[in-house]
C-alpha cells in the first residue's frame, strides 16, 4: 500500500474503467483529493470506450468523509463552504455521468463517504462494511451528501442515521433500507465487481445512459441545493461548538 494520498485510473478490457482513492488517514478528503476525484469522474464520462466506472479505495476503510486536519484550518464560512463544496462536486460528477458508476465498499464507510457510494448506480460491498452519518456530532449535518443518502433509503431513514451519529449501521441493515445492492464476504468482492462490470459492460451504452437519467429525473435541482447546503455546513463549522470539538480531537 503506498503511504501517501493517491487518484489513480486504470483503463480495462470490456470497457471498464477503475478510480482508486487513497488517504493515508483512513480515506478521509481533503478539498483538493474531493475536486481531484470529480475532475476525473468528469473526464472518464466523456471517453465513448468507457461503460462502466468502478469507483474503489485502497486500505480497510472505504472512506470515512471529511479531512479533520483540514477542516481544524478552516476559519471563515466562505472556505467552508468551498470546502463542503467538494463532496457536491463528486455527487454532481457522478449523477450527471452517462457511465454506470459501480462502487466497491471493502470497509467503513462515515459521513461524506456515504454519500459518495450513495450516488453510485451500484453498490456492492463486503458483509463486513459499516456506515455512520457522524455530522451531527462534530456539530454540522449531512446537509450536502443528504440529498444522495435519501434517494437511498429514504429521509426517515437519513434521519435516524442523523440523530444516531455514533451508531454503526451494518451491511445487513443497509442491504436492506437500500444504501446498497449486494453484499459478499470480503474475500469475494474484488471477483464480485469484476463479475458485475463486466456484466454491465456488455450492454448498450445509449440504453444505459437512457436508464440511469431516467432514474435521476428527479435530480435535476440539487446543484441549487447543494450551494444552499453546502453554506449552512459552512456557517455551523466556524460555530463554537464544531471548533471545540475540531480541536479537541
Amino acid at each position: 500500500m503506498k503511504d501517501k494520498a493517491y487518484i489513480d485510473i486504470h483503463h480495462h478490457k470490456q470497457n471498464v474503467a477503475t478510480i482508486e482513492f487513497f488517504t493515508p488517514k483512513a480515506n478521509s478528503m481533503s478539498s483538493s483529493m474531493l475536486l481531484e476525484l470529480a475532475h476525473h469522474i468528469t473526464s472518464i464520462s466523456r471517453d465513448p470506450s468507457i461503460k462502466v466506472i468502478v469507483l474503489q479505495s485502497q486500505g480497510h476503510v472505504f472512506c470515512s468523509g471529511a479531512s479533520f486536519d483540514e477542516l481544524k484550518t478552516i476559519k471563515n464560512n466562505e472556505d467552508s463552504k468551498r470546502f463542503f463544496s467538494g463532496f457536491a462536486k463528486v455527487i454532481l460528477s457522478m449523477i450527471h455521468s452517462p457511465k454506470f458508476i459501480l462502487a466497491k465498499v471493502q470497509g467503513k464507510a462515515v459521513g461524506g463517504g456515504v454519500g459518495i457510494l450513495s450516488a453510485a448506480d451500484y453498490v456492492i460491498a463486503a458483509d463486513t462494511a459499516q456506515f455512520r452519518l457522524s455530522e451531527m456530532r462534530i456539530g454540522i449535518g449531512p446537509f450536502v451528501i443528504e440529498p444522495a443518502v435519501s434517494r437511498r433509503i429514504g429521509a426517515l431513514m437519513t434521519q435516524h442515521m442523523t440523530y444516531n451519529p455514533t451508531l454503526w449501521f451494518d451491511a445487513k441493515w443497509a442491504l436492506a433500507k437500500g444504501m446498497i445492492d449486494e453484499t459478499v464476504p470480503p474475500e469475494e468482492l474484488s471477483d464480485r465487481i469484476d463479475t458485475k462490470s463486466t456484466e454491465i459492460a456488455q450492454y448498450s451504452a445509449q440504453a444505459l445512459a437512457e436508464n440511469k437519467a431516467m432514474f435521476l429525473a428527479n435530480t435535476h435541482h440539487w446543484e441549487g441545493l447543494f450551494e444552499i447546503r453546502a453554506a449552512k455546513s459552512g456557517q455551523l463549522l466556524t460555530q463554537d461548538y464544531c471548533q471545540q470539538f475540531l480541536n479537541s480531537n
